[in-house]
């Protein structure tokens, strides 16, 4: 059952990271099209892939991650899931941030680089805290 729930898990995570990666690309390169039909076109598919792909998938997870945790001891074993998790919530609140963006046309393209950068990095120490698990 563990080594099901790790695939789910990898793969979620996945679909997690990719779509705000990708969510967040999107909104940069967006200032690019040249109409504002282009514009509303793009938007609602971005629309669309946030609540029927980054929700669910978020969802699944959390879940699977959490089940993870407490039949592995992980919450015992070190102090590198806490630290995962304060970042996990950041991602979060991340992804909060483009859902937002997603549904405005004109917003700072300061803002949406950083959120841009801010999803590649936390994302990059997710990754090296579940790998490594360093502490």
């Amino acid at each position: 059952m563990t080594s099901f729930l790790l695939v789910v898990h990898l793969l979620s995570v996945a679909l997690v990271i990719g779509t705000l990666f990708t969510q967040s690309l999107i909104l940069v390169l967006r200032k690019k099209l040249e109409s504002e039909q282009q514009v509303g076109v793009v938007q609602n598919i971005q629309r669309q892939v946030h609540l029927l792909l980054y929700h669910p998938s978020l969802g699944i997870t959390i879940i699977s991650g959490l089940i993870l945790a407490m039949q592995t001891g992980a919450f015992t074993a070190g102090k590198w899931l806490h630290w995962k998790l304060i970042f996990v919530v950041l991602l979060v609140g991340l992804g909060t941030l483009t859902g937002r963006q997603v549904k405005k046309n004109q917003e700072s393209q300061i803002l949406k680089m950083l959120i841009l950068i801010g999803v590649l990095i936390l994302s990059a120490v997710i990754v090296y805290l579940a790998q490594l698990k360093p502490f």
